[in-house]
């Protein structure tokens, strides 16, 4: 029997897939199992039983030796940070309660690491997502034990809480290793000096970070005004809402500046918005050498209750275009108009290129148009060059985006896929955004699609477990407007081709034409692409089957959706038939170009 096996992995998860070229008879699923350089092995935690369970019991601890995967894919989200290979056993039947290890089906991974560290590239993501089972029981036992009112007011508390159990699990390396990385080095041995440009603050430890370094004369930063819409009664005695300029920074802004701290207002039109969330670290000399930049703004829900990711890079001519672009930002704050043409010209020069880790690194930066308002005719030069790379796009592209409006790079996804439709190539798509309205772009798409034809494609929105039902409680699934927040897109991660997008740009032309925003471009560096692969496919599949349920949950089906586990190996079927959906996916992952 042919058998193959995939594990990638970053600094959160490691994902695993397999394939066979035959269903085996008898077999009630697998069992995924870590080894570690020592050769220990442990059986992944399994949720899905032969039984039903009771929503809001305690949960049985069980591994995949006793609850089978039943899948050809699974994802390891609790090995602490190291290097692991995983074992994929057949676990056989007939009895559900005695299962045994298939006596000679055994695939192994090539060994791994959970990593965020890539050398002069680190990328980290956050866990971010609060409609999880874990979450659910946490906020429940805290409201139940009265120390908050409700679930709300509960995971508000917590993510805005440091050291709290909540807030560590959400944020992750984020926090540590992503935000508070430069700030840090700056306060060591190391020294320096950091330049700070940001949209939104108001977490306590990052205020406080900065107000510590600030003490020690190390740190500029450059603040945005981030509008805020209150609600209020009108004289008429009706609601009303109005725009409160600066509302989410003002506390901070003036905490800073009474502490002494160098704060540069940059105050953008409405129109748009002063969207960087970056840093840029300078050696003793005063030489830029690292820049950290990505989705995450400086807030409890950036850091908690929204996915996010951080990308530092460590390369002198990086940091020197971030450094230059925070010396325009805070002299064109005092520019009438502000974003005006000096400022538009030179980031429309063209993008600050490098080579860093031997992969090509292209950095553009925002507005870049000579025009203040978009044109729908005319896409601006740093997504152009992004549209072309999704036109030679070749295996499949990944990408998870907050709400990036119209037109946007979701456009050229869609043109990119139905090109191949069109010449029966395989090809793949998998991505998730909060907004509702691309996902309803591509719905007229999917529903036309063949099973068994190319290409596979899935765009997910966003949802909670709906109900209580089986083993699963209700969840949340938002705190505030966003929940996918992430700015990503990953070409082909499994070539030599590989490309990954990411920064604060949301991929619209808006970002582009009337935002202060930097973009990121990696061409060549498969690691940090598949890194961020693993991340996209982690969030559009914990979501995608969330929506579904709160489709059928709608239409009063809910448990049409959900079956504990086969006691037959009837659940292969699907995997082995090449008209069913289950079936398709494996080529991306096996079989680059």
């Amino acid at each position: 029997m042919a058998e193959q096996i995939l594990a990638i992995a970053n600094n959160a998860i490691a994902y695993i897939w397999w394939r066979l070229d035959a269903k085996i008879n008898g077999c009630l699923g697998f069992s995924v199992r870590r080894i570690d350089v020592n050769g220990s092995k442990t059986a992944l935690p399994a949720f899905v039983g032969f039984k039903p369970g009771v929503p809001g019991a305690p949960h049985p601890k069980k591994d995949t030796d006793t609850w089978p995967v039943q899948s050809f894919q699974w994802k390891d989200v609790f090995a602490s940070p190291g290097t692991y290979r995983y074992e994929i056993v057949p676990m056989m039947g007939p009895d559900t309660d005695a299962l045994t290890p298939h006596p000679a089906i055994k695939l192994l991974t090539k060994a791994v690491d959970i990593t965020g560290d890539y050398g002069n590239l680190e990328a980290y993501f956050n866990v971010g997502l609060i409609s999880t089972q874990s979450i659910t029981r946490q906020l429940r036992l805290l409201v139940e034990s009265g120390v908050y009112p409700n679930r709300t007011e509960a995971l508000r508390g917590e993510i805005a809480k440091p050291g709290s159990p909540v807030r560590a699990a959400l944020a992750g390396e984020v926090l540590d290793k992503g935000l508070l990385a430069l700030l840090d080095k700056c306060s060591g041995p190391a020294g320096g000096y950091c330049h700070l440009g940001l949209y939104e603050l108001t977490d306590s430890q990052l205020i406080h970070a900065i107000k510590t370094l600030a003490g020690k004369k190390r740190l500029d930063l450059c603040l945005s005004n981030a509008d805020q819409s209150e609600s209020f009664t009108g004289e008429d005695g009706n609601p009303h809402t109005r725009k409160v300029h600066d509302g989410t920074n003002a506390a901070a802004r003036a905490e800073l500046v009474a502490q002494g701290v160098p704060v540069f207002n940059r105050f953008v039109a409405s129109s748009g918005i002063g969207h960087n969330k970056y840093i840029v670290w300078s050696r003793k000399n005063g030489t830029p050498r690292s820049v950290l930049t990505g989705s995450t703004n400086w807030t409890s829900t950036g850091l908690c209750s929204q996915t996010n990711n951080a990308l530092l890079i460590h390369n002198d001519t990086v940091a020197q275009g971030y450094r230059d672009y925070w010396d325009w930002l805070v002299w064109d704050a005092e520019q009438k108009p502000v974003q005006g043409k000096d400022m538009r010209e030179w980031c429309g020069a063209g993008p600050v290129d490098a080579t860093v880790g031997g992969a090509s690194v292209s950095v553009w930066l925002s507005p870049n148009t000579a025009r203040r308002t978009k044109d729908a005719n005319v896409a601006p030069p740093d997504l152009a060059e992004v549209f072309e790379l999704i036109r030679q796009a070749r295996h499949g592209i990944l990408f998870l985006a907050f709400n990036p409006g119209t037109p946007s790079f979701l456009d050229v996804v869609r043109e990119r896929a139905l090109a191949m439709e069109a010449a029966n190539k395989p090809f793949y798509v998998r991505g998730a955004v909060t907004a509702p309205a691309p996902v309803g772009e591509f719905a007229t798409f999917l529903t036309k699609r063949r099973a068994g034809a190319a290409p596979d494609v899935l765009v997910s929105g966003v949802a909670g477990v709906p109900d209580d039902f089986s083993f699963w409680e209700e969840e949340m699934h938002k705190l505030g407007h966003a929940v996918i927040h992430d700015k990503i897109i990953v070409i082909d991660p499994f070539t030599e081709h590989s490309v990954v997008v990411t920064g604060s740009h949301n991929l619209g032309y808006k970002a582009s034409y009337q935002n202060d925003e930097n973009l990121v471009i990696v061409r060549g560096h498969e690691r940090l692409a598949q890194a961020y692969a693993a991340h996209c496919l982690d969030i559009t599949n914990h979501f995608a089957w969330r929506v579904k349920l709160s489709d059928l949950h709608r239409k009063g089906k809910l448990n049409d959706a959900w079956g504990d586990l086969a006691d037959t190996d009837s659940w292969q079927n699907k995997y082995f038939d090449n008209k069913n959906d289950a079936s398709r996916d494996s080529f991306f992952f096996f079989s680059p170009p």
